[in-house]
């Protein structure tokens, strides 16, 4: 859905649909140090729109998990690769993962790196 549909049926933009600063932070490192990502892999926790992940990819990360517990964030996140020239099927986990990984995905995969942006603004997190 589009700004202007979701104008139409009267909802805020989602939360996550901005770039936030501490997203845009860990992008702009990610870009400018390729290194740190290089031929890791990268869970990109609590992901929103993709930002850091998608510049992970960028840098050569091997790898990106992307994670968000919102089903349209995890919708948009195909869209914004291709958006960005990147020819892969991101890998999206659906899941909360911090409330309580589950066991399923610490089998399955096993990071490098964990970036998180812009998630810390409550007490609970």
């Amino acid at each position: 859905m589009t700004e202007t549909g979701l104008e139409q049926e009267n909802k805020n933009l989602p939360f996550w649909a901005f770039a936030w600063p501490r997203g845009q932070a860990i992008a702009r490192y990610i870009l400018d140090n390729p290194s740190f990502v290089k031929n890791k892999s990268v869970l990109d926790l609590a992901s929103g729109s993709g930002i850091a992940g998608i510049a992970a990819l960028t840098a050569s990360a091997r790898h990106v998990d992307f994670n968000d517990i919102d089903p349209l964030a995890c919708k948009s996140l195909h869209l914004n690769c291709t958006a960005n020239g990147l020819k892969v099927y991101p890998s999206i986990l659906g899941k909360n993962l911090i409330a309580g990984p589950t066991h399923e995905c610490s089998e399955k995969n096993s990071w490098a790196i964990i970036v998180a942006g812009d998630i810390f603004y409550e007490l609970p997190m």
